[in-house]
């Protein structure tokens, strides 16, 4: 089978350790990479489920792509902020819509 993944993401430790036994096709992006998919050039996507989602939710294809499970991996993300500015605030705001996102 071809995978299609995205150039740069990480895909975890796990999976890296095996990529070179997969026959994977690396794309810049979540658009080539769905793109291929449907024009049936690849197999399986690897994709970031908030990017994947918010494709499909675009794709009149939805219906024929179909998340599989178990995950990859789960990669954590960080945010930072500048110690110089004063944004107690700001950081305020954005922990009460991130904490509402996530919920």
């Amino acid at each position: 089978m071809k995978i299609g993944a995205i150039r740069g993401w990480s895909l975890g430790e796990d999976f890296n350790k095996n990529s070179q036994k997969l026959d994977i096709i690396y794309l810049n992006n979540i658009d080539q990479l769905f793109t291929m998919l449907k024009l049936k050039r690849i197999d399986i996507a690897i994709a970031h489920n908030r990017e994947a989602f918010r494709l499909l939710s675009l794709n009149e294809n939805k219906a024929k792509i179909k998340s599989l499970t178990p995950r990859i991996t789960l990669n954590k993300g960080y945010f930072g902020f500048s110690k110089k500015k004063e944004l107690k605030e700001f950081k305020e705001r954005f922990e009460a819509a991130y904490k509402k996102m996530t919920k």
